[in-house]
This record gives C-alpha cells, structure tokens and sequence, in this order.
C-alpha cells in the first residue's frame, strides 16, 4: 500500500487513504496475501463493513482495494485476478441524507439569497469540490459556448493551481440552471471583478467559508445530520445527472472522475438492477 501511495496518490489522499487501509482492511483482512483473497471474501468484507459504516465508505474501501490490485496486476506483473471486480455498488440507504432529490435542492436555492445562493448554486450544477467551487474566476466561464473551467481550488493555504488530480482540471457544459444563476450574478458584480465570489475584491477564504456554511447555512435549512459540502458532488453526480439522462462517459466526463468506477461506486446512489442494464448497454456497444 505504501508503494503504491507514494506513487499515485497525493500527500493529502495518502494520509486519508492510510486511515482508511488501518480503520477498515487491515484489522479484517490482516496479513492475507493477494492470491489468498477471493470474491466471496470481498463481499463478506463489505458486509461487515456496513454494519459498523455506511454505504459511502463501505463502496470507497472496496474501490480502494480494487486500485491496489489492478496497480498489483497491470504495474507490478502480479499474476493474479481482482476478486473485487464487477461487484455492484451496495443500494443506498436513502436514511442517511447524503443526496439531495430535486424538491430538496429547490427548497434549499429558495431560502438563499446573493452570493450564498449562487455558491451553493455552483457546487450543485457543477460537482465542484469546496475548494473548486471558491476558486472560480469570470474568465472560467464562456456564457456563449456555455462552458465552465476547473484551473484552481482555494485552500486553507491560499489559491492552488493544481487540483485533486488531471481529470479534474477540465472544462465541461454548463447545465441551465448554473447559466441562469451565473448570468445574473454577473450583472451585480463589479465590471473588474475577477472572482465570482469575492470577499472585500479578493476570493472568499477556505476557512471563512466553512464557518458561514456552518454557522449560517445549516441552520437556514434542515440538513441531515452531518450534511457537508462535499455531498453537494454527490446530489450533483446522482440527482442532477438523472435529471438531465446523463450517463455512461459522458457522465464521467460531467463528473471530472478519473474512471466510471469512481462516478458510480463513491459518488452515485443507484438501483444496482438500473446500473446492470447500463453496463450491458456498453458492453453491446463495445
């Protein structure tokens, strides 16, 4: 594991990736070797992982397991088969509130107004991550081609150029509704605005607005309990894909994800019976 960290992952996802390998694999899988694990075992692993976790981390750990060896096969010549391969998500349990369903998402916008409402506006049209959503300049948006660009985040440190990994600095479609808000937000922003959030002619700090999300924002409408706005990407990439009939690559494209494996298994709520037909659909294509 820790080779494989220190090559693809960066420092940030290394140490949150090594909780997760001591909290979740390690006590349960221990010293087991790979060619030792089978698919039975990874499914009884995620069984018992979503007695104590939820489906969120439950779908992210087997992911992670499902990288290491595919890295094991394709990068270290393993001669060995992924046994956490075409395991279908977990159905998703609506009780924990991760996503937003459309009423949702409208009763949110409705008691928000000026800048609250268009940040939070972006991070459900557009998937971006909390720090993407902070970062965005007017010259990121093309109201003709209607397209949006990901260049930077704003982090606790100050402006980064360089995002969470290469697909995510990208350039996609603007849904209506991000156009519509943007549109008229710009009509109330300085001509020589840079940022489409500014704070005092500068962008809005990381851990300003965390505060204002939590302080302000939370109180304004009933989140589930521990709502954050990283699960703004996830009503975007489930919700909001849906809506729109978005799927497939051009899904993952939507969603900046490094692989479809990544927009479906830790981003997406979905009827495991639905994803099936869409795989078989590709794989007809294909």
């Amino acid at each position: 594991m820790e080779i494989y960290s220190s090559i693809h992952l960066s420092p940030s996802t290394q140490k949150s990736d090594k909780v997760l390998f001591y909290k979740w694999i390690i006590p349960r899988i221990g010293a087991r070797i790979f060619e030792e694990i089978e698919k039975s075992d990874i499914i009884k692993f995620r069984a018992d992982l979503m007695k104590e976790t939820s489906y969120y981390n439950a779908n992210l750990v087997i992911t992670k397991i499902s990288k290491l060896y595919n890295w094991a096969i394709n990068e270290m010549g393993m001669k060995i088969i992924n046994p956490s391969i075409k395991i279908r998500p977990l159905p998703w349990d609506t009780e924990k509130g991760i996503v937003l369903k459309l009423n949702e998402i409208s009763d949110l916008l409705n008691v928000l107004d000026g800048w609250e409402k268009v940040l939070i506006t972006i991070y459900i049209y557009s998937g971006a991550r909390l720090g993407e959503g902070l970062g965005f300049q007017w010259s990121d948006v093309d109201f003709e081609t209607r397209m949006i660009s990901f260049n930077r985040q704003i982090k606790q440190e100050g402006i980064r150029n360089k995002l969470k990994n290469d697909p995510s600095k990208k350039t996609i479609n603007m849904l209506p509704e991000l156009i519509e808000t943007l549109f008229e937000w710009k009509t109330h922003c300085r001509e020589d605005a840079i940022w489409i959030i500014e704070d005092e002619g500068n962008y809005l700090k990381y851990d300003k607005w965390c505060k204002i999300f939590r302080r302000n924002i939370i109180k304004l409408y009933n989140f589930p309990e521990g709502f954050t706005t990283h699960d703004f990407k996830h009503t975007y990439t489930t919700t909001i894909m849906k809506k729109y009939n978005i799927m497939g690559s051009e899904k993952q494209f939507m969603c900046r994800s490094a692989t479809p494996d990544i927009t479906e298994n830790i981003y997406t709520q979905v009827d495991t019976d639905i994803l099936q037909l869409h795989i078989d659909s590709i794989k007809r294509k294909d």
